[in-house]
């Protein structure tokens, strides 16, 4: 997913700064494989990264979070993984 397709899915995160957004789209790169999601992806990168943000210090102070320290988006990213799993897979 690139920095302005983020910006569009997740307009919450559009005045986080382009620098910073780009470094966590490089970061949830290395948490979502391409072998799972398949043509699905950039949808799955972009929750992960949304994830990573709203879990972050960033996130937390805006209460991005639920009481248990997750958040909606690793929730819909748990869902997508789900319609994607193949069992078992090493990356």
């Amino acid at each position: 997913m690139t920095l302005a397709a983020f910006k569009v899915s997740f307009p919450e995160f559009a005045l986080a700064g382009d620098t910073y957004l780009q470094d966590w789209l490089d970061k949830a790169t290395l948490r979502v494989s391409v072998s799972q999601f398949g043509t699905k992806f950039d949808t799955a990168h972009g929750y992960m990264t949304a994830s990573l943000l709203a879990t972050s210090p960033f996130g937390q102070n805006a209460r991005m979070i639920n009481k248990v320290g997750r958040s909606t988006y690793h929730d819909a990213w748990d869902d997508l993984a789900r319609t994607c799993a193949r069992g078992a897979l090493v990356v």
